[in-house]
């Protein structure tokens, strides 16, 4: 009897419990954060200064999301050239609007990468860390891309 005991304890604990598999993380939509920039705000017709702004690049699954970090650089160029000399305009509870400036983004970020890789511009005010610290010094260094989940609350 107890050769039975340990037997099943044994099967017990070495039998994997249901968990998630690789390809259920994979699915659903992931967001391309790149590094922020500045843009120039207008309030009532006069300009304010500039306000900070981080980009989230919304993609189908996490494949599109590294072709996107993939072309990192040129994916940055397109924006800062897109948003060069546009501004945004500051509402009453000094918040930007960036909607027309993400349709822009959209746009012209999808022309750069030859496909509709990004189904959605999201533009937040201020900068997000990448925590980036320790992925500088490896070999596929992937500075100023990050493929997340969720989009981080602020």
């Amino acid at each position: 009897m107890k050769h039975f005991a340990y037997l099943s304890l044994t099967v017990l604990l070495l039998t994997p419990l249901a968990a998630p598999t690789a390809q259920a993380e994979e699915d659903g939509p992931y967001y391309v954060q790149l590094l922020g920039f500045m843009v120039d705000a207008v309030k009532n017709g006069e300009t304010v200064g500039q306000v900070p702004t981080t980009p989230f690049l919304e993609t189908a699954d996490k494949e599109a999301a590294k072709a996107v970090c993939k072309k990192k650089n040129r994916v940055r160029e397109a924006l800062i050239s897109s948003t060069f000399g546009q501004e945004i305009e500051i509402d009453a509870k000094n918040q930007p609007v960036y909607d027309d400036l993400e349709k822009r983004v959209k746009y012209v970020i999808n022309k750069t990468l030859r496909k509709k890789l990004v189904k959605t511009v999201i533009l937040k005010q201020g900068t997000y860390g990448m925590g980036q610290g320790v992925t500088s010094k490896l070999p596929y260094n992937s500075m100023g891309c990050r493929p997340i989940k969720e989009l981080p609350d602020k």
